[in-house]
Protein backbone atom coordinates (compact mmCIF):
# COMPACT_ATOMS: atom_id res chain seq x y z
CA UNK A 1 0.00 0.00 0.00
CA UNK A 2 1.71 3.29 -0.88
CA UNK A 3 2.01 6.07 2.00
CA UNK A 4 1.00 9.02 1.16
CA UNK A 5 3.01 12.36 2.32
CA UNK A 6 1.26 13.10 5.50
CA UNK A 7 2.50 9.60 6.50
CA UNK A 8 5.86 9.83 5.50
CA UNK A 9 6.04 13.60 7.82
CA UNK A 10 4.92 11.65 10.36
CA UNK A 11 7.39 8.62 10.32
CA UNK A 12 9.84 11.43 10.21
CA UNK A 13 9.22 13.39 13.02
CA UNK A 14 8.71 10.12 15.48
CA UNK A 15 12.40 9.28 13.77
CA UNK A 16 13.82 12.71 14.94
CA UNK A 17 12.22 12.28 18.53
CA UNK A 18 13.56 9.07 19.18
CA UNK A 19 17.17 10.63 18.29
CA UNK A 20 16.96 13.26 20.34
CA UNK A 21 15.92 11.19 23.08
CA UNK A 22 18.64 8.66 23.13
CA UNK A 23 21.06 11.90 22.81
CA UNK A 24 19.49 13.29 25.81
CA UNK A 25 19.80 10.02 27.46
CA UNK A 26 23.39 10.12 26.71
CA UNK A 27 24.29 13.16 28.36
CA UNK A 28 22.17 12.69 31.22
CA UNK A 29 24.35 9.01 31.91
CA UNK A 30 27.56 10.87 31.44
CA UNK A 31 26.91 13.66 33.18
CA UNK A 32 26.09 11.20 36.27
CA UNK A 33 29.10 8.62 35.53
CA UNK A 34 31.46 11.52 35.47
CA UNK A 35 30.19 12.91 38.98
CA UNK A 36 30.12 9.53 40.57
CA UNK A 37 34.08 8.29 39.68
CA UNK A 38 35.38 12.28 40.83
CA UNK A 39 33.07 11.54 43.65
CA UNK A 40 34.55 8.28 44.92
CA UNK A 41 38.07 9.45 44.26
CA UNK A 42 37.83 12.58 47.23
CA UNK A 43 36.45 9.53 49.45
CA UNK A 44 38.57 6.98 49.43
CA UNK A 45 41.50 9.77 50.71
CA UNK A 46 39.07 11.06 53.59
CA UNK A 47 38.07 7.85 54.92
CA UNK A 48 39.76 7.52 58.30
CA UNK A 49 39.63 3.81 58.19
CA UNK A 50 41.93 3.66 54.78
CA UNK A 51 45.08 5.35 56.57
CA UNK A 52 47.23 3.06 57.63
CA UNK A 53 50.00 4.34 60.71
CA UNK A 54 53.51 3.53 60.43
CA UNK A 55 55.65 2.76 63.60
CA UNK A 56 59.38 3.58 61.74
CA UNK A 57 61.22 6.82 62.77
CA UNK A 58 61.10 10.04 60.61
CA UNK A 59 63.78 10.44 58.49
CA UNK A 60 64.85 14.29 58.48
CA UNK A 61 66.78 16.40 56.02
CA UNK A 62 70.01 18.26 58.11
CA UNK A 63 70.07 21.21 55.36
CA UNK A 64 66.16 22.08 56.37
CA UNK A 65 66.71 22.16 59.83
CA UNK A 66 67.49 25.49 61.30
CA UNK A 67 70.33 25.98 63.79
CA UNK A 68 69.83 27.50 67.18
CA UNK A 69 71.74 27.89 70.09
CA UNK A 70 70.99 26.21 73.74
CA UNK A 71 69.04 28.70 75.64
CA UNK A 72 70.46 26.87 78.75
CA UNK A 73 74.04 26.51 80.09
CA UNK A 74 75.75 23.02 79.89
CA UNK A 75 78.20 21.82 81.84
CA UNK A 76 81.69 22.13 80.26
CA UNK A 77 83.91 18.94 80.44
CA UNK A 78 86.58 18.83 82.57
CA UNK A 79 89.40 19.28 80.22
CA UNK A 80 87.83 22.33 78.72
CA UNK A 81 87.62 23.80 82.37
CA UNK A 82 91.36 22.91 82.90
CA UNK A 83 92.73 24.72 79.32
CA UNK A 84 90.24 28.25 80.03
CA UNK A 85 92.21 28.25 83.57
CA UNK A 86 95.55 28.23 82.38
CA UNK A 87 95.08 30.84 79.64
CA UNK A 88 93.46 32.84 82.62
CA UNK A 89 96.45 32.27 84.35
CA UNK A 90 98.98 33.53 81.99
CA UNK A 91 97.11 36.00 80.70
CA UNK A 92 97.09 37.55 84.27
CA UNK A 93 100.78 36.84 84.30
CA UNK A 94 101.15 39.28 81.08
CA UNK A 95 98.67 41.71 82.87
CA UNK A 96 101.03 41.76 85.76
CA UNK A 97 104.42 41.70 84.34
CA UNK A 98 103.67 44.66 81.63
CA UNK A 99 102.14 46.59 84.65
CA UNK A 100 105.21 46.01 86.93
CA UNK A 101 107.37 47.42 83.71
CA UNK A 102 105.35 50.65 83.63
CA UNK A 103 105.82 51.19 87.51
CA UNK A 104 109.67 50.80 87.73
CA UNK A 105 109.72 53.02 84.11
CA UNK A 106 107.64 55.46 85.99
CA UNK A 107 109.65 55.18 89.65
CA UNK A 108 112.53 55.63 87.19
CA UNK A 109 111.58 59.00 85.61
CA UNK A 110 110.56 60.29 89.14
CA UNK A 111 114.09 59.68 90.79
CA UNK A 112 115.71 61.30 87.43
CA UNK A 113 113.43 64.35 87.05
CA UNK A 114 112.85 66.88 89.79
CA UNK A 115 109.00 66.36 91.19
CA UNK A 116 106.58 69.03 90.10
CA UNK A 117 103.25 69.76 90.84
CA UNK A 118 100.91 70.72 87.95
CA UNK A 119 99.15 73.75 89.22
CA UNK A 120 95.45 74.45 88.01
CA UNK A 121 95.54 77.66 86.42
CA UNK A 122 91.69 77.80 85.26
CA UNK A 123 90.07 81.05 85.98
CA UNK A 124 86.18 80.27 87.34
CA UNK A 125 83.30 82.60 85.54
CA UNK A 126 79.88 82.97 85.16
CA UNK A 127 80.57 80.84 81.57
CA UNK A 128 82.40 78.12 83.49
CA UNK A 129 86.14 77.69 83.88
CA UNK A 130 88.90 79.72 81.46
CA UNK A 131 92.24 79.12 80.71
CA UNK A 132 94.14 82.09 80.58
CA UNK A 133 97.20 80.79 79.00
CA UNK A 134 94.69 80.53 75.62
CA UNK A 135 93.93 84.44 74.97
CA UNK A 136 97.71 85.33 75.99
CA UNK A 137 98.79 86.60 72.85
CA UNK A 138 102.58 86.23 72.69
CA UNK A 139 104.78 85.45 69.50
CA UNK A 140 106.73 81.94 69.93
CA UNK A 141 109.28 83.02 67.36
CA UNK A 142 110.31 86.45 69.14
CA UNK A 143 113.93 86.13 69.85
CA UNK A 144 115.57 89.68 69.54
CA UNK A 145 119.44 89.43 69.57
CA UNK A 146 119.48 92.82 71.40
CA UNK A 147 117.04 95.04 73.68
CA UNK A 148 115.66 97.34 71.30
CA UNK A 149 115.62 100.82 72.19
CA UNK A 150 111.72 102.28 73.24
CA UNK A 151 109.29 103.67 70.50
CA UNK A 152 110.95 100.93 67.79
CA UNK A 153 108.66 99.79 65.71
CA UNK A 154 110.42 96.88 63.72
CA UNK A 155 113.87 95.63 63.13
CA UNK A 156 114.66 94.56 59.79
CA UNK A 157 117.53 91.63 58.76
CA UNK A 158 118.56 91.19 55.71
CA UNK A 159 121.78 90.01 53.31
CA UNK A 160 122.84 91.93 49.60
CA UNK A 161 124.82 90.25 47.55
CA UNK A 162 125.75 90.98 43.98
CA UNK A 163 126.23 88.54 41.05
CA UNK A 164 128.52 90.53 38.23
CA UNK A 165 127.55 87.75 35.90
CA UNK A 166 124.24 87.95 35.36
CA UNK A 167 123.77 91.45 37.06
CA UNK A 168 121.73 90.35 39.08
CA UNK A 169 121.49 92.12 43.26
CA UNK A 170 120.12 89.43 45.37
CA UNK A 171 118.30 90.18 48.43
CA UNK A 172 117.57 87.43 51.38
CA UNK A 173 115.13 89.12 53.83
CA UNK A 174 115.63 86.91 56.96
CA UNK A 175 113.10 88.18 59.90
CA UNK A 176 111.54 91.26 61.79
CA UNK A 177 111.33 91.53 65.35
CA UNK A 178 108.96 94.47 67.50
CA UNK A 179 106.44 95.12 64.82
CA UNK A 180 103.38 97.48 66.62
CA UNK A 181 100.18 95.78 67.08
CA UNK A 182 97.41 97.56 65.42
CA UNK A 183 95.90 98.73 68.91
CA UNK A 184 100.03 100.61 69.59
CA UNK A 185 99.51 102.45 66.33
CA UNK A 186 99.67 106.73 66.61
CA UNK A 187 100.59 106.14 70.51
CA UNK A 188 103.74 104.99 72.25
CA UNK A 189 105.45 102.11 70.90
CA UNK A 190 106.67 99.52 73.09
CA UNK A 191 108.31 96.19 73.17
CA UNK A 192 105.13 94.45 75.32
CA UNK A 193 102.72 94.23 72.74
CA UNK A 194 98.92 93.52 73.39
CA UNK A 195 97.70 92.87 69.72
CA UNK A 196 99.36 91.48 66.51
CA UNK A 197 99.11 92.11 62.99
CA UNK A 198 99.30 90.12 59.64
CA UNK A 199 102.46 91.66 57.83
CA UNK A 200 104.24 91.15 54.63
CA UNK A 201 106.51 93.39 52.85
CA UNK A 202 107.70 95.07 49.35
CA UNK A 203 110.99 95.40 48.08
CA UNK A 204 111.57 98.30 45.50
CA UNK A 205 114.89 99.83 43.74
CA UNK A 206 114.23 104.13 43.79
CA UNK A 207 113.74 106.01 42.35
CA UNK A 208 111.28 103.12 40.46
CA UNK A 209 108.11 103.04 42.50
CA UNK A 210 105.50 101.03 39.67
CA UNK A 211 107.84 97.98 40.08
CA UNK A 212 108.33 95.75 42.87
CA UNK A 213 108.57 92.63 45.07
CA UNK A 214 106.48 91.19 47.36
CA UNK A 215 106.74 88.28 50.32
CA UNK A 216 103.95 86.24 51.37
CA UNK A 217 101.77 87.44 54.65
CA UNK A 218 102.10 85.86 58.26
CA UNK A 219 99.44 85.51 60.11
CA UNK A 220 99.58 86.66 63.07
CA UNK A 221 102.49 87.96 64.10
CA UNK A 222 104.55 90.88 65.59
CA UNK A 223 107.76 88.87 64.51
CA UNK A 224 107.65 87.17 61.43
CA UNK A 225 110.30 84.93 59.87
CA UNK A 226 110.54 85.31 56.01
CA UNK A 227 113.96 83.47 54.61
CA UNK A 228 113.17 84.81 51.16
CA UNK A 229 114.70 85.57 48.46
CA UNK A 230 114.34 88.08 45.93
CA UNK A 231 116.64 89.03 42.48
CA UNK A 232 116.52 92.27 40.88
CA UNK A 233 118.20 92.35 37.41
CA UNK A 234 120.00 95.87 37.12
CA UNK A 235 123.50 96.29 35.64
CA UNK A 236 126.46 97.48 38.31
CA UNK A 237 126.49 101.51 37.02
CA UNK A 238 122.60 101.73 37.32
CA UNK A 239 122.48 99.74 40.41
CA UNK A 240 124.39 102.44 42.27
CA UNK A 241 122.45 105.35 41.65
CA UNK A 242 119.26 103.46 42.93
CA UNK A 243 118.12 102.79 46.78
CA UNK A 244 116.68 100.06 47.99
CA UNK A 245 113.52 100.43 49.90
CA UNK A 246 111.83 97.54 52.15
CA UNK A 247 108.49 98.39 52.91
CA UNK A 248 106.13 96.85 55.71
CA UNK A 249 102.65 96.21 55.29
CA UNK A 250 99.75 95.06 57.27
CA UNK A 251 96.69 93.35 56.54
CA UNK A 252 93.56 92.98 58.55
CA UNK A 253 90.80 90.68 58.25
CA UNK A 254 88.89 92.64 55.85
CA UNK A 255 92.17 92.68 53.18
CA UNK A 256 92.75 96.23 53.98
CA UNK A 257 96.39 97.11 53.32
CA UNK A 258 98.48 99.46 56.09
CA UNK A 259 101.62 100.87 55.89
CA UNK A 260 103.60 100.39 59.41
CA UNK A 261 106.94 101.88 57.90
CA UNK A 262 109.83 100.96 56.15
CA UNK A 263 114.03 101.24 56.14
CA UNK A 264 115.97 102.50 53.10
CA UNK A 265 119.43 101.02 51.79
CA UNK A 266 121.55 102.86 49.44
CA UNK A 267 123.42 101.32 47.14
CA UNK A 268 126.42 102.99 45.81
CA UNK A 269 128.46 101.82 48.43
CA UNK A 270 127.67 97.53 48.14
CA UNK A 271 130.09 94.79 47.96
CA UNK A 272 130.28 93.21 44.64
CA UNK A 273 133.02 90.70 45.72
CA UNK A 274 130.99 89.48 49.16
CA UNK A 275 127.58 88.53 50.73
CA UNK A 276 126.72 91.85 53.07
CA UNK A 277 124.70 91.12 56.14
CA UNK A 278 122.39 94.41 57.44
CA UNK A 279 120.27 95.11 59.83
CA UNK A 280 118.10 98.49 59.68
CA UNK A 281 115.54 99.60 62.38
CA UNK A 282 112.04 100.55 60.60
CA UNK A 283 111.06 104.18 60.30
CA UNK A 284 107.22 105.49 60.13
CA UNK A 285 105.98 107.45 57.29
CA UNK A 286 106.92 111.15 58.90
CA UNK A 287 110.69 110.29 60.01
CA UNK A 288 111.25 109.68 55.80
CA UNK A 289 108.79 112.18 53.88
CA UNK A 290 109.16 115.49 56.88
CA UNK A 291 105.62 117.44 56.44
CA UNK A 292 102.44 116.54 55.27
CA UNK A 293 102.30 117.60 51.72
CA UNK A 294 99.81 120.36 50.62
CA UNK A 295 97.79 122.00 47.35
CA UNK A 296 97.17 125.13 46.54
CA UNK A 297 93.84 126.76 44.56
CA UNK A 298 92.04 129.71 43.82
CA UNK A 299 88.42 130.14 43.53
CA UNK A 300 86.41 132.70 41.98
CA UNK A 301 83.09 133.54 42.46
CA UNK A 302 80.41 134.62 39.34
CA UNK A 303 77.32 135.58 41.19
CA UNK A 304 75.75 136.48 37.97
CA UNK A 305 76.18 133.37 36.15
CA UNK A 306 75.90 131.39 39.28
CA UNK A 307 79.36 129.36 38.56
CA UNK A 308 82.32 129.34 40.98
CA UNK A 309 85.80 128.95 38.87
CA UNK A 310 88.33 126.34 40.98
CA UNK A 311 91.72 126.66 40.00
CA UNK A 312 94.08 124.09 41.10
CA UNK A 313 97.50 125.35 40.79
CA UNK A 314 99.96 123.47 42.22
CA UNK A 315 101.09 120.80 44.91
CA UNK A 316 103.77 120.11 47.38
CA UNK A 317 105.49 117.70 49.03
CA UNK A 318 102.85 114.93 47.30
CA UNK A 319 103.35 111.72 48.03
CA UNK A 320 103.57 109.15 50.88
CA UNK A 321 106.23 106.41 52.17
CA UNK A 322 105.01 104.08 49.28
CA UNK A 323 104.51 106.68 46.90
CA UNK A 324 107.69 109.55 47.17
CA UNK A 325 107.25 110.68 44.04
CA UNK A 326 103.91 109.90 42.65
CA UNK A 327 101.67 110.42 39.20
CA UNK A 328 99.54 112.45 40.87
CA UNK A 329 96.07 114.02 39.60
CA UNK A 330 93.39 115.92 42.03
CA UNK A 331 90.01 115.11 41.41
CA UNK A 332 87.32 117.64 42.64
CA UNK A 333 83.86 116.31 44.21
CA UNK A 334 81.03 118.90 43.89
CA UNK A 335 77.87 118.29 46.33
CA UNK A 336 75.26 119.66 48.26
CA UNK A 337 74.14 117.87 51.64
CA UNK A 338 76.29 114.77 50.95
CA UNK A 339 74.32 114.30 47.10
CA UNK A 340 76.88 114.41 44.63
CA UNK A 341 76.49 116.77 42.00
CA UNK A 342 79.48 116.76 39.30
CA UNK A 343 82.75 115.50 39.66
CA UNK A 344 85.86 116.87 37.85
CA UNK A 345 89.62 115.98 37.48
CA UNK A 346 92.74 117.13 36.27
CA UNK A 347 95.61 115.74 34.67
CA UNK A 348 98.43 113.17 35.79
CA UNK A 349 101.71 114.87 36.63
CA UNK A 350 104.14 111.94 36.44
CA UNK A 351 106.79 110.90 38.88
CA UNK A 352 106.99 114.38 41.09
CA UNK A 353 106.33 115.33 44.41
CA UNK A 354 105.62 119.03 43.35
CA UNK A 355 103.71 118.42 40.65
CA UNK A 356 102.27 121.70 38.86
CA UNK A 357 98.54 121.45 37.50
CA UNK A 358 97.62 124.87 36.62
CA UNK A 359 94.34 123.45 35.10
CA UNK A 360 91.02 125.10 35.92
CA UNK A 361 87.46 123.36 36.49
CA UNK A 362 83.78 125.20 36.80
CA UNK A 363 81.14 124.39 38.86
CA UNK A 364 77.53 125.62 38.18
CA UNK A 365 76.33 126.90 42.03
CA UNK A 366 73.49 129.16 42.67
CA UNK A 367 74.22 131.86 45.16
CA UNK A 368 71.23 130.38 46.73
CA UNK A 369 73.00 127.56 47.44
CA UNK A 370 76.50 128.51 48.59
CA UNK A 371 75.85 127.51 52.16
CA UNK A 372 75.07 124.23 51.33
CA UNK A 373 77.73 123.37 48.22
CA UNK A 374 80.85 121.25 49.16
CA UNK A 375 83.67 121.39 47.09
CA UNK A 376 85.96 117.58 48.03
CA UNK A 377 89.84 117.83 46.78
CA UNK A 378 91.65 114.78 46.33
CA UNK A 379 94.61 113.89 45.27
CA UNK A 380 95.43 110.36 44.19
CA UNK A 381 98.60 108.61 42.33
CA UNK A 382 97.56 107.06 39.25
CA UNK A 383 98.01 103.43 38.91
CA UNK A 384 97.58 103.64 35.01
CA UNK A 385 95.27 101.02 34.85
CA UNK A 386 91.71 100.66 36.38
CA UNK A 387 90.64 103.83 38.16
CA UNK A 388 89.45 101.73 41.39
CA UNK A 389 93.73 100.70 41.84
CA UNK A 390 94.25 104.24 42.40
CA UNK A 391 96.00 105.12 45.77
CA UNK A 392 94.41 108.27 47.88
CA UNK A 393 97.87 110.62 48.97
CA UNK A 394 95.16 113.30 50.66
CA UNK A 395 92.67 115.34 50.65
CA UNK A 396 90.73 118.40 52.02
CA UNK A 397 87.35 120.12 51.78
CA UNK A 398 85.69 123.62 51.51
CA UNK A 399 82.51 125.08 51.44
CA UNK A 400 79.61 126.56 53.15
CA UNK A 401 78.64 126.79 56.95
CA UNK A 402 76.42 123.25 55.89
CA UNK A 403 79.52 120.96 55.14
CA UNK A 404 82.99 122.87 56.54
CA UNK A 405 84.58 124.31 59.63
CA UNK A 406 87.44 126.82 60.25
CA UNK A 407 89.84 127.82 57.84
CA UNK A 408 88.37 125.91 55.42
CA UNK A 409 85.01 127.88 56.30
CA UNK A 410 86.69 130.98 55.98
CA UNK A 411 88.42 130.59 52.73
CA UNK A 412 84.64 130.35 51.41
CA UNK A 413 83.52 133.24 53.04
CA UNK A 414 86.07 135.18 51.73
CA UNK A 415 85.57 134.20 48.12
CA UNK A 416 81.80 134.97 48.34
CA UNK A 417 82.70 138.35 49.70
CA UNK A 418 85.03 139.19 46.58
CA UNK A 419 83.24 138.49 43.32
CA UNK A 420 84.96 137.92 40.50
CA UNK A 421 88.33 137.81 41.92
CA UNK A 422 90.82 135.08 41.91
CA UNK A 423 90.89 133.88 46.15
CA UNK A 424 94.49 131.85 46.30
CA UNK A 425 95.11 130.00 49.49
CA UNK A 426 97.58 126.65 50.33
CA UNK A 427 95.86 123.44 51.90
CA UNK A 428 96.97 120.68 53.77
CA UNK A 429 96.53 117.48 52.47
CA UNK A 430 94.61 115.12 55.07
CA UNK A 431 95.36 111.31 54.74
Amino acid sequence: MPINNVQFYGLASLLVVLILLVVVTYLVWYYYWKRRGRDGFHILHTLPEKLQVVNENPKIQLNTVEFTLPQSTQQRPNSYSEGLDEFNYHLDSATRHTKGQKERKNSQQSLSEPTSKKLDTRVQTSYGFLKPELYSDHDSDFDCDEDLPFGNIGRIWFNLEYDAESEKLIVTVERIRNLPGRQQRGSSLSLGSGSSCDPFIRLYLLPDEKRYLQSKMKRKTRNPTFNETFMFTMSYNLLVERTLRITVFDVDRFMRQTIIGHVLYPLQDIDITSSTKEWKDVEKSSQLSGNEGRLQIGLTHFPQFGRVAVNIIRGQKVGNEDHISPDSYVKVTYSVLNKVHKVKKTATQKASSEPFYNQTVEFKIESTGMEMACLNFEVYHGSGGVVKHDKLLGSFLIGGSMCARGRELEYWTDMMQKPKTVVKEWHDLKV
